[in-house]
């Protein structure tokens, strides 16, 4: 149909284009719409976490190693295999218990390492410093401590002889010292709550014992009126004499050196009775402090036996602690004197 008619506008013709056009171009939309891709929700997509791979915990390098077990005097300590036990005890005075547990040989090494314990009423073990103990031990290379009580334990070693070959080895031995020490324990706090206690309500006084010595109640002189704890289940001493050859005797004394008990004031007049009294056997004497009071402590002078006396004063009553022994070892008896206390 031509657009134009003997020079006039076709209009028929250009409506019917129109209708063709609206109905072609809606059929192309539709088309199109049913061929959109529908939408796809997207969730956030997190990178899997760095998954660390634990490394795995060495064992407890002392589980394997042995104990070393002491009922006596409460503790436990465990040591490597290359350790030896070795049970060298020596005393080193009044409070000192100087023991050898163990040692590591080989060829061309040797070292020893020491348990001491230390009771000392002199000062308490807490004010002890490092180099105090190492001038009480000697030439021990290094020195650890605990402390119970009373009491200090101290943990050290000795190398009597090492070589350039034997390094390795003694950096070994060094850091087992370490760790063995990290080990020990304390099988009970108060190696004391299981002793038995005597009692005394005429003189005004207790004390605990061990459970393995005797008591006896002594009414012959000179002794009469004290009580002595002893080892023997016989009392009596070296050649009949009555000063058993291990033991602690307790007297109690209304007056010393001439000066009545109540009289005496303070340590130093303390001091100065047992002076009076005893003068000609007093090796040395120094004040001390016990737990329970002031005191002072003497050493004896005797032929047949070491022998340490502590005197401590409650109002009118003087108490001596003889502490007797022919070698020197004073132990349980210097723990003893922790556990006396006067009675109401």
């Amino acid at each position: 149909m031509p657009f134009l008619t003997q020079g006039k506008t076709n209009w028929k013709y250009i409506l019917i284009l129109l209708i063709l056009a609206v109905l072609v171009g809606g059929g192309i939309l539709v088309w199109v719409k049913k061929q959109e891709v529908p939408s796809i929700e997207l969730f956030e997509i997190k990178k899997p976490e760095k998954i660390v791979k634990e490394e795995p915990r060495p064992e407890n390098e002392t589980a394997n190693w042995k104990t070393y077990r002491n009922e006596e005097y409460g503790f436990e300590i465990r040591y490597p295999k290359d350790w030896q036990p070795w049970q060298r005890t020596r005393f080193g005075g009044l409070n000192v218990i100087h023991t050898e547990i163990f040692t590591a040989e080989t060829e061309s090494f040797y070292g020893r390492v020491f348990l001491n314990l230390f009771t000392d009423y002199e000062k308490p073990c807490e004010e002890f410093q490092i180099d105090d103990l190492k001038s009480l031990w000697g030439n021990q290379e290094e020195i650890l401590v605990k402390r119970r009580g009373h009491q200090c334990f101290t943990f050290s070693y000795v190398i009597d002889k090492e070589s350039e070959e034997t390094q390795e080895f003694k950096t070994s031995f060094i850091k087992n010292f370490h760790m063995s020490f990290s080990t020990l324990k304390f099988i009970k706090e108060d190696i004391t709550e299981d002793w038995k206690v005597y009692q005394d309500g005429n003189k005004g006084f207790e004390i605990r014992y061990p459970q393995n010595l005797f008591v006896t109640e002594v009414e012959e002189e000179p002794l009469s009126g004290s009580v002595v704890f002893h080892e023997s289940p016989q009392w009596i001493g070296p050649h009949g004499s009555f000063i058993p050859s291990k033991s602690l005797i307790i007297e109690v004394k209304e007056e010393l050196g001439g000066k009545k008990a109540k009289d005496i004031k303070n340590v130093d007049e303390l001091k100065e009775a047992i002076e009076r009294e005893f003068a000609p056997f007093i090796v040395k004497a120094k004040a001390v402090t016990l737990p329970f009071s002031s005191a002072f402590v003497v050493e004896m002078n005797t032929n047949k036996y070491f022998q340490y006396d502590y005197y401590a004063k409650d109002k009118d009553k003087i108490v001596k602690f003889s502490l007797i022994d022919d070698r020197g070892n004073f132990s349980p008896f210097n723990l003893m004197l922790s556990t006396f206390r006067f009675l109401e």
